[in-house]
């Protein structure tokens, strides 16, 4: 099993190249590949890349890329009404991604407006702009409550 935890929270998505050792197979009698249960087609000669679609919505990503694959010639042997009694050697591999969500763009604020108790506004260090995480402000001694909106 493999783990991949994207630190880009605005990463839309990804690939993953898959690579086979050709060594074992017969060019012109691949293994049979399944990405997450599905027939995967392919041709050896070239590269094999599988999207990965992340940050589809504002919870946490958590994806499990799910690839089998089934040796050729282990699908064969001895049959029995036509079933086989040899199950195909298979090898399965779990890719799972994880990408947290970009915590400051679920919630914007459109303005901010600080009063004290008295109804007097009060002014902070910089102008309201809403990619700024922090403002700060200086309230008086008399001062007990302060009221945000």
């Amino acid at each position: 099993d493999y783990e991949v935890e994207v630190k880009d929270h605005l990463l839309q998505g990804c690939e993953v190249t898959l690579a086979l050792d050709m060594t074992k197979y017969f060019v012109d009698e691949p293994p049979k590949l399944k990405v997450d249960g599905k027939d995967l087609e392919y041709s050896p000669v070239y590269g094999i890349r599988v999207p990965i679609l992340l940050n589809e919505s504002w919870a946490n990503e958590d994806k499990l890329l799910q690839v089998e694959v089934v040796d050729p010639g282990s699908e064969g042997g001895a049959s029995l009404f036509g079933h086989s009694l040899q199950p195909p050697r298979k090898f399965k591999y779990n890719i799972r991604f994880y990408q947290e969500p970009d915590y400051r763009h679920i919630v914007k604020p459109l303005s901010l407006n600080v009063t004290d108790d008295f109804g007097e506004e009060l002014v902070g260090d910089t102008a309201f702009d809403s990619d700024i995480d922090e403002y700060r402000y200086t309230i008086g001694e008399e001062v007990e409550t302060v009221h945000i909106n």
